[in-house]
């Protein structure tokens, strides 16, 4: 593993090439939710910079709003196209609010975006390690600020992310399945739109990339004495990659 790096108990993996980037938190960790926001914005950030995507999400989602509304009203003539457009705006919205959930409800260490045509077969992965201190912990009780600190975050991480990963980054990839994976606490019943996975086969093919996103105050043998407690989840929805142009109406 490139730098030196060594497997934890928590690694499902290990790609020919990784390169580490150290996130910074600043000020008091943030809640579940904050953190949640955050890694639904690493998710579309990576579906749009790996071409599984031609236009932000946000614009893809209001697009694709404004036509149901027109199909809702009988006056959109159907296209495969936009069928397309609505099928890929509901896999992503299904993923962002099982993340969301996720956060909020329990403890995420290590949340894993895998690109490929599957699991045992997959070209690039971006893990998001969060330790003891940051998942799921706060001191922030104020709904407004805990929602500017994650923005702040998310900005900080992806400017992070186009300085000092962009020559780390694979040549521009084919349409490709995005798979999420969940390191949480084992306790209670499964998240939804999570389902526990005891023997997770994650192969990477040759040439595989892998971004390692660690968030600041994260050890990278953290958690290894608690394997017992820790569990991986897997969403039960996956992210089909959507090509073609995105025309507003």
């Amino acid at each position: 593993m490139a730098g030196g790096a060594t497997m934890t108990a928590f690694d499902l993996y290990e790609a020919e090439s990784v390169r580490h980037v150290r996130v910074p938190v600043q000020g008091p960790s943030l809640p579940g939710a904050a953190w949640g926001r955050v890694a639904g914005d690493l998710v579309t950030f990576v579906l749009f910079i790996r071409e599984q995507m031609s236009a932000p999400y946000a614009q893809i989602r209001a697009i694709v709003d404004r036509e149901l509304q027109r199909r809702s009203n009988g006056i959109s003539q159907r296209s495969s196209q936009m069928n397309r457009h609505i099928k890929f705006a509901n896999e992503v919205q299904s993923v962002l609010d099982a993340v969301s959930c996720l956060f909020a409800s329990r403890r995420v260490y290590r949340l894993e975006i895998v690109i490929g045509s599957s699991l045992s077969s997959f070209r690039e992965s971006y893990c998001m390690c969060l330790g003891d201190g940051l998942a799921g912990h706060s001191m922030i009780v104020d709904e407004d600020a805990a929602s500017r600190a994650s923005d702040t975050l998310s900005r900080h991480l992806i400017r992070l992310l186009i300085s000092d990963c962009s020559d780390h980054l694979s040549a521009p990839m084919p349409k490709c399945s995005t798979f999420l994976l969940a390191l949480c606490d084992r306790e209670g019943t499964s998240p939804p739109g999570f389902a526990p996975k005891h023997n997770l086969r994650v192969r990477p093919r040759k040439g595989a990339r892998s971004i390692r996103l660690r968030f600041d105050l994260v050890d990278d043998e953290e958690g290894t004495n608690h394997a017992c407690d820790r569990i991986w989840f897997q969403s039960l929805s996956t992210i089909s990659g959507l090509r073609g142009p995105v025309k507003s109406l």
